[in-house]
C-alpha cells in the first residue's frame, strides 16, 4: 500500500470516527443522529434491533452495546439495509462494498484454511 492510499485510508477511518463521536455527542443526541444520517426515528432503529434479535446481520453476533450498532445503507442509494456490528461494518467498508472482492476473499480463506 502506498504512502498516498494509506494517508487516504487514515482520512476516510478519521472522518468514520469522527462520525461516531457524533453519534454519542450528548448535545446531538442519538434520536437527531439517526434522523439525520440515516432518515430513520429512534423508534425504528429500535424495531430494526428487535426483528434482528438482537444480532449482527452478517457474522449473528449479539451485539455486546446496542448503543454501538451500526446502521449499513448503501452508500449510492442511500438505502438501509440492516444493522451491523462495527467489524462486519467495517470490513464491507474496506471492501468498498465490492462483491466481486470479497468472494475472491471467501475463496482466499477457503484455500488456505484447508490445511
Amino acid at each position: 500500500m502506498t504512502k498516498e492510499l494509506q494517508l487516504e485510508q487514515y482520512r476516510i477511518d478519521y472522518q468514520r470516527r469522527k462520525e461516531y463521536r457524533l453519534y454519542y455527542n450528548k448535545r446531538c443526541g442519538r434520536k437527531q443522529y439517526l434522523k439525520q444520517k440515516y432518515g430513520i426515528t429512534l423508534e425504528q432503529h429500535k424495531q430494526m434491533f428487535m426483528a434482528q434479535n438482537g444480532k449482527c446481520a452478517i457474522c449473528n453476533k449479539i451485539f455486546d452495546n446496542p448503543k454501538i450498532v451500526c446502521v449499513d445503507h448503501n452508500h449510492k442509494t442511500n438505502q438501509i439495509r440492516q444493522l451491523l456490528c462495527v467489524k462486519c461494518n467495517s470490513g464491507l467498508g474496506y471492501f468498498d462494498e465490492n462483491i466481486e472482492a470479497l468472494l475472491n476473499a471467501v475463496e482466499y480463506l477457503k484455500k488456505h484454511n484447508e490445511s
